[in-house]
């Protein structure tokens, strides 16, 4: 054990490979916190309304969550006459399809369906082909939107004339450490996410908030990769991004913000960052690929740096160095973010996540890339 130790964290070749996959990350999350810097805050609303858009909600036993969805949508200060609102139930075993069919006989505006295939996605296309608005805003079922939402994304799009546009997302923190962890991740994510889409090179977005053309999905071969379970959104994005460049925007507003509850308790956490990671195999995305393995290569090397240092613990010195150059940029960007959605204060648990992070990570990618490899041998 001690010569295999000695080989991984002492021989040079090993020792560059752990400092090139730190510097790169620091540049990266420099590039990204220079990228979020580049995007103009836009809290315009919409003045000439004139476009009729359509919202798409795909539901999944949402009884619970669909009755604040349906109150948030009833304040959108855009016209009711410009606006069509889609359910799809996708088979839930609840009172969803219920409270779906009462909001359509309550309002003129909503119309709901079933899903005609199963998941997510099906139910997404099933919205389109049922819309009759040219602009699609999707969001989830236990979101929240403002009253403004609707108006400010029209207003972009008529300012920019963009075909598709990714709005901010925010998931404000609960009382519990996990809690505080979780949303200090999920800004992390919309950080690098925005800041990434500032430098001219988007990598992935948030479902919960998308605006695009009608037409981008009516006329791309699956646009959103049926195969693959999850990623419709970054699926979506990856379509656009390479058939039409230069069509994709991010959205840096409070007021277009939609804000997402979190999914309670550790193992409804851990498998929802598995199932996002398990798609990651499915990406033909060259800046997502190429982000995703300099992100993965550097937790991974911490956590081996420290499972090292259990054995021999002058190894450690691995994990404080890179922990180190990670943690700079990480620090300098969370703190733009957070201040930006207002929730500086879990900045004060920084030190703590950035001490579990690399840990968790590795776990959900491994997690999450056995996952695809077993319903991939399923399939066949």
């Amino acid at each position: 054990m001690d010569e295999i130790i000695r080989f991984l964290f002492f021989s040079p070749f090993v020792a560059g490979g752990f400092l090139l996959a730190g510097f790169l990350y620091a540049g990266m999350i420099f590039w990204f916190r220079k990228g979020w810097n580049n995007l103009e805050t836009f809290e315009k609303e919409c003045d000439t309304p004139e476009e009729k858009v359509t919202v798409i909600i795909p539901c999944f036993n949402e009884e619970k969550n669909l009755p604040a969805l349906i109150r948030s949508l009833e304040k959108q200060n855009y016209p009711s006459d410009l606006t069509e609102i889609i359910l799809v139930d996708d088979r839930s075993a609840d009172h969803t399809w219920e409270i779906m069919q009462k909001a359509a006989r309550d309002h003129a505006t909503y119309k709901v369906f079933r899903n005609k295939g199963r998941g997510k996605k099906e139910a997404l296309l099933t919205a389109v082909k049922k819309s009759s608005g040219l602009l699609i805003l999707t969001t989830d079922a236990d979101a929240r939107p403002g009253p403004e939402w609707i108006s400010v994304l029209v207003a972009f799009r008529q300012q920019t004339g963009c075909g598709f546009i990714a709005g901010p997302v925010s998931s404000p923190p609960g009382k519990s450490f996990l809690s505080r962890f979780r949303s200090l991740e999920f800004y992390s994510l919309v950080g690098a996410g925005t800041g990434a889409a500032g430098t001219g090179h988007p990598l992935y977005c948030n479902g919960a908030n998308l605006t695009y053309e009608k037409k981008l999905l009516e006329n791309t071969a699956d646009p959103l990769k049926n195969n693959i379970r999850s990623g419709d959104d970054v699926f979506l994005l990856h379509t656009v991004k390479s058939k039409h460049p230069g069509t994709v925007r991010f959205l840096k507003s409070v007021k277009a913000t939609v804000t997402v509850s979190e999914k309670p308790g550790f193992g409804a956490f851990f498998r929802q960052r598995t199932r996002w990671a398990s798609k990651s195999p499915g990406y033909r995305d060259s800046d997502t690929i190429l982000t995703a393995l300099v992100v993965f290569c550097l937790n991974l090397f911490i956590t081996g740096s420290f499972l090292a240092g259990i054995f021999q613990p002058a190894r450690f010195v691995w994990t404080f160095i890179l922990l180190l150059i990670k943690s700079i940029p990480d620090y300098l960007l969370l703190r733009e973010v957070t201040s930006f959605f207002g929730v500086t204060q879990l900045m004060k648990d920084f030190p703590a996540s950035q001490l579990l992070y690399p840990f968790y990570l590795t776990a959900t990618a491994l997690a999450g890339l056995f996952s695809f490899a077993f319903r991939k041998d399923q399939k066949r």
